[in-house]
Protein backbone atom coordinates (compact mmCIF):
# COMPACT_ATOMS: atom_id res chain seq x y z
CA UNK A 1 0.00 0.00 0.00
CA UNK A 2 1.16 3.17 -0.43
CA UNK A 3 0.17 6.97 0.35
CA UNK A 4 -1.83 7.16 -3.15
CA UNK A 5 -3.90 4.01 -2.37
CA UNK A 6 -5.39 6.19 0.74
CA UNK A 7 -7.04 8.31 -1.57
CA UNK A 8 -8.69 4.87 -3.11
CA UNK A 9 -10.09 3.60 -0.57
CA UNK A 10 -11.77 6.97 0.49
CA UNK A 11 -13.29 6.87 -2.39
CA UNK A 12 -14.57 3.60 -2.78
CA UNK A 13 -15.71 3.03 0.67
CA UNK A 14 -16.80 6.67 1.24
CA UNK A 15 -14.43 6.45 4.35
CA UNK A 16 -12.95 9.33 6.16
CA UNK A 17 -10.72 7.19 8.50
CA UNK A 18 -8.15 5.70 6.42
CA UNK A 19 -4.84 5.96 6.86
CA UNK A 20 -1.74 5.03 6.12
CA UNK A 21 1.35 3.41 8.13
CA UNK A 22 4.58 3.01 6.12
CA UNK A 23 5.51 -1.05 5.91
CA UNK A 24 8.58 -1.80 8.51
CA UNK A 25 11.76 -2.24 7.24
CA UNK A 26 14.88 -4.19 8.60
CA UNK A 27 17.31 -1.57 8.18
CA UNK A 28 17.53 1.94 10.48
CA UNK A 29 20.12 3.46 8.35
CA UNK A 30 21.07 2.77 4.33
CA UNK A 31 23.70 -0.23 3.75
CA UNK A 32 24.93 1.57 0.29
CA UNK A 33 28.48 0.94 -0.57
CA UNK A 34 30.22 4.02 -2.27
CA UNK A 35 32.53 3.41 -5.51
CA UNK A 36 31.87 1.25 -8.33
CA UNK A 37 30.35 -2.44 -8.72
CA UNK A 38 30.37 -4.81 -11.75
CA UNK A 39 27.71 -5.51 -12.82
CA UNK A 40 23.49 -4.26 -13.38
CA UNK A 41 20.91 -6.42 -11.16
CA UNK A 42 17.08 -7.56 -11.35
CA UNK A 43 16.22 -9.42 -8.41
CA UNK A 44 12.72 -11.23 -7.25
CA UNK A 45 10.72 -13.94 -7.00
CA UNK A 46 10.59 -15.26 -10.25
CA UNK A 47 7.90 -18.22 -9.46
CA UNK A 48 5.77 -14.60 -9.86
CA UNK A 49 4.75 -14.37 -13.42
CA UNK A 50 4.62 -10.13 -13.11
CA UNK A 51 8.71 -10.70 -12.26
CA UNK A 52 9.21 -13.13 -14.86
CA UNK A 53 8.21 -10.86 -17.31
CA UNK A 54 10.47 -8.11 -16.05
CA UNK A 55 13.17 -10.53 -16.52
CA UNK A 56 12.41 -11.47 -19.95
CA UNK A 57 11.60 -8.03 -20.89
CA UNK A 58 15.14 -6.70 -19.48
CA UNK A 59 16.58 -9.77 -21.46
CA UNK A 60 15.05 -9.14 -24.76
CA UNK A 61 14.59 -5.66 -25.39
CA UNK A 62 17.42 -3.68 -22.87
CA UNK A 63 20.35 -5.78 -22.62
CA UNK A 64 19.75 -8.20 -26.00
CA UNK A 65 22.47 -5.60 -27.47
CA UNK A 66 23.62 -3.73 -24.53
CA UNK A 67 26.56 -5.52 -23.37
CA UNK A 68 27.09 -4.53 -19.82
CA UNK A 69 27.05 -7.28 -17.34
CA UNK A 70 23.42 -7.91 -15.76
CA UNK A 71 22.17 -10.94 -13.36
CA UNK A 72 18.79 -12.27 -12.35
CA UNK A 73 18.62 -13.49 -9.40
CA UNK A 74 15.48 -15.25 -7.38
CA UNK A 75 13.40 -17.95 -6.58
CA UNK A 76 12.49 -20.77 -8.69
CA UNK A 77 12.72 -19.84 -11.99
CA UNK A 78 11.44 -20.84 -15.11
CA UNK A 79 13.43 -23.69 -17.38
CA UNK A 80 12.50 -21.19 -20.23
CA UNK A 81 13.84 -17.90 -18.20
CA UNK A 82 16.56 -19.52 -17.17
CA UNK A 83 17.68 -20.63 -21.01
CA UNK A 84 17.28 -17.29 -21.91
CA UNK A 85 19.09 -15.64 -19.43
CA UNK A 86 22.24 -18.03 -20.58
CA UNK A 87 21.96 -17.22 -24.04
CA UNK A 88 23.95 -13.95 -23.83
CA UNK A 89 27.69 -14.16 -22.40
CA UNK A 90 27.14 -11.13 -20.79
CA UNK A 91 23.65 -11.95 -18.65
CA UNK A 92 23.46 -14.85 -16.04
CA UNK A 93 20.63 -16.27 -13.58
CA UNK A 94 21.23 -17.02 -10.19
CA UNK A 95 18.46 -19.46 -8.90
CA UNK A 96 17.57 -19.20 -5.35
CA UNK A 97 19.85 -17.27 -3.35
CA UNK A 98 20.46 -17.59 0.13
CA UNK A 99 19.40 -14.55 2.03
CA UNK A 100 22.97 -13.85 2.28
CA UNK A 101 23.52 -14.31 -1.51
CA UNK A 102 20.86 -11.64 -2.33
CA UNK A 103 22.03 -9.14 0.09
CA UNK A 104 25.74 -9.67 -1.92
CA UNK A 105 24.34 -9.21 -4.58
CA UNK A 106 22.21 -6.08 -4.84
CA UNK A 107 25.42 -4.19 -2.55
CA UNK A 108 27.95 -5.56 -5.40
CA UNK A 109 25.89 -4.45 -8.00
CA UNK A 110 26.41 -0.83 -10.16
CA UNK A 111 22.80 -0.24 -10.44
CA UNK A 112 19.89 -2.24 -9.92
CA UNK A 113 17.11 -2.31 -12.05
CA UNK A 114 13.80 -2.66 -10.66
CA UNK A 115 10.91 -1.78 -13.02
CA UNK A 116 7.33 -2.53 -12.63
CA UNK A 117 4.66 -3.20 -15.44
CA UNK A 118 1.83 -2.65 -12.17
CA UNK A 119 0.77 -0.20 -9.93
CA UNK A 120 0.46 -2.06 -7.29
CA UNK A 121 2.14 -0.63 -4.58
CA UNK A 122 5.18 -0.67 -2.59
CA UNK A 123 7.55 -3.99 -3.25
CA UNK A 124 9.66 -4.53 -0.49
CA UNK A 125 12.11 -5.71 -3.48
CA UNK A 126 12.24 -2.00 -4.12
CA UNK A 127 13.16 -0.87 -0.35
CA UNK A 128 15.82 -3.31 -0.09
CA UNK A 129 17.45 -2.10 -3.59
CA UNK A 130 17.05 1.51 -2.33
CA UNK A 131 18.49 1.11 1.35
CA UNK A 132 20.95 -1.28 0.49
CA UNK A 133 22.55 -0.87 -2.91
CA UNK A 134 24.15 1.45 -5.24
CA UNK A 135 22.25 3.37 -8.69
CA UNK A 136 18.60 2.54 -8.96
CA UNK A 137 17.25 2.08 -11.99
CA UNK A 138 13.08 2.01 -12.07
CA UNK A 139 10.23 3.19 -14.44
CA UNK A 140 7.50 5.92 -13.39
CA UNK A 141 5.32 3.02 -12.02
CA UNK A 142 7.55 1.57 -9.37
CA UNK A 143 7.93 5.32 -7.82
CA UNK A 144 4.08 6.72 -7.80
CA UNK A 145 2.68 7.05 -4.35
CA UNK A 146 6.05 6.70 -2.86
CA UNK A 147 8.27 9.52 -1.60
CA UNK A 148 11.80 7.27 -3.14
CA UNK A 149 11.92 9.40 -6.60
CA UNK A 150 14.71 11.51 -5.93
CA UNK A 151 16.81 8.48 -4.63
CA UNK A 152 16.44 6.83 -8.19
CA UNK A 153 16.85 7.47 -11.99
CA UNK A 154 13.61 7.08 -13.74
CA UNK A 155 13.09 5.50 -17.64
CA UNK A 156 10.40 4.67 -19.23
CA UNK A 157 10.92 2.44 -22.07
CA UNK A 158 13.56 -0.20 -23.80
CA UNK A 159 15.10 3.02 -25.14
CA UNK A 160 15.40 4.84 -21.95
CA UNK A 161 17.29 2.59 -19.68
CA UNK A 162 19.66 1.80 -22.34
CA UNK A 163 20.65 5.30 -22.00
CA UNK A 164 20.37 5.78 -18.01
CA UNK A 165 22.62 2.55 -18.04
CA UNK A 166 25.34 3.27 -20.19
CA UNK A 167 25.28 6.65 -18.00
CA UNK A 168 25.57 4.81 -14.71
CA UNK A 169 27.42 1.95 -15.14
CA UNK A 170 31.07 3.74 -14.88
CA UNK A 171 29.38 6.69 -12.36
CA UNK A 172 30.78 6.00 -8.66
CA UNK A 173 27.74 5.98 -6.18
CA UNK A 174 29.30 8.91 -3.84
CA UNK A 175 28.21 9.77 -0.29
CA UNK A 176 26.21 12.61 -0.93
CA UNK A 177 23.52 9.80 -2.53
CA UNK A 178 23.84 7.72 0.71
CA UNK A 179 22.94 10.57 2.47
CA UNK A 180 19.67 11.84 0.76
CA UNK A 181 18.40 7.78 1.47
CA UNK A 182 19.54 8.18 5.25
CA UNK A 183 17.03 11.17 4.99
CA UNK A 184 14.50 9.38 3.43
CA UNK A 185 14.64 6.71 5.50
CA UNK A 186 14.56 8.92 8.68
CA UNK A 187 11.84 10.68 7.34
CA UNK A 188 9.22 7.70 5.64
CA UNK A 189 9.82 4.41 6.60
CA UNK A 190 11.15 5.11 10.46
CA UNK A 191 10.03 2.10 12.39
CA UNK A 192 9.82 4.00 15.62
CA UNK A 193 7.59 6.49 14.19
CA UNK A 194 5.66 3.94 12.14
CA UNK A 195 5.61 2.13 15.52
CA UNK A 196 4.55 4.67 17.81
CA UNK A 197 2.05 5.70 14.86
CA UNK A 198 0.30 1.98 15.45
CA UNK A 199 0.08 2.12 18.97
CA UNK A 200 -1.72 5.37 18.88
CA UNK A 201 -4.33 4.63 16.41
CA UNK A 202 -4.96 0.71 18.52
CA UNK A 203 -5.23 3.07 21.39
Amino acid sequence: MTEKDTVHYRQIFHAKNVAYLPPFIGWDHPHCQEGIGTFCLYHGNLSVKENEKVATWLLQEVFVDLEIPFVIAGKDPTAKLEKLAHWKNHTCLVSNPTEKEMYDLIQKAQINIIPSFTDSGIKIKFLYSVFCGRHCLVNETMTLGTPLGPACHIANGATAFKSILVQLFRKPFEEEEIRLRENLLHHHYNNQQTARRLIQWLW
